[in-house]
């Protein structure tokens, strides 16, 4: 689901990074139905650097400019949903919304973040199939779903994809732990609260980085 997001053209863009995060944040502001503690009140204008739990700094590839590089909206309490838009910060590498009340789906054009390391959802009303637009993230380290509504199968993929922690405790998950689950070098794993069944796979023992 997306926004329809005019450009004031008398606002002017450092870069047009920051015009594209510009319209991607006025489009999750118009996604956002309740801002209890004005998390995004000053989401205003067009210096995105100075938004409130906005974080910029030097793209990776061009460090003469300022980009978006993580958002942080936790314990917000916010309802609202995620907009397609959000595709368009390409250069974030940390999206953090935990505890708030967002519902909906992971949108599709979250796999256009290739620099993302860390994503957490947790604590939110997210429903759905399990986001597979997270296995299409080739820099993510650090994957928490958890206390969420998600349900179905988990993609054997997961397991399979060099990450550092999953948590997906707390959701409505319902699959067989298949055998490449001894592959995961994360060193941490949640999966507690799900229905899962079978037994443990033989190649759990390979899992050597878990804590």
């Amino acid at each position: 689901r997306g926004e329809n997001v005019t450009v004031d053209p008398t606002l002017v863009f450092s870069n047009n990074r920051i015009k594209n995060a510009y319209v991607a944040l006025q489009a999750w502001k118009q996604a956002i139905l309740s801002d209890p503690n004005n998390c995004t009140v000053n989401w205003v204008g067009s210096n995105v650097c100075n938004y409130t739990n906005v974080f910029c700094a030097p793209a990776l590839d061009n460090p003469k400019i300022k980009t978006v590089a993580g958002i942080d909206l936790n314990h917000c309490d916010i309802a609202g949903y995620l907009p397609e838009e959000l595709g368009l910060l390409t250069d974030l590498a940390l999206f953090h919304v935990n505890t708030n009340r967002f519902c909906g789906t992971v949108p599709h054009k979250f796999e256009k973040l290739k620099i993302l390391f860390e994503l957490d959802l947790s604590n939110n009303r997210f429903a759905g199939k399990f986001p597979e637009v997270v296995l299409r993230l080739p820099e993510l380290k650090f994957l928490d779903l958890r206390f969420n509504e998600f349900e179905g199968t988990v993609p054997k993929e997961l397991f399979d994809k060099d990450l550092d922690a999953i948590f997906i405790n707390h959701n409505r998950f319902v699959f067989d732990l298949p055998d490449n689950f001894g592959n995961s070098p994360v060193s941490v794993i949640v999966l507690a609260n799900n229905r899962f069944h079978g037994c443990f796979p033989a190649g759990i023992g390979n899992m050597t980085n878990l804590n």
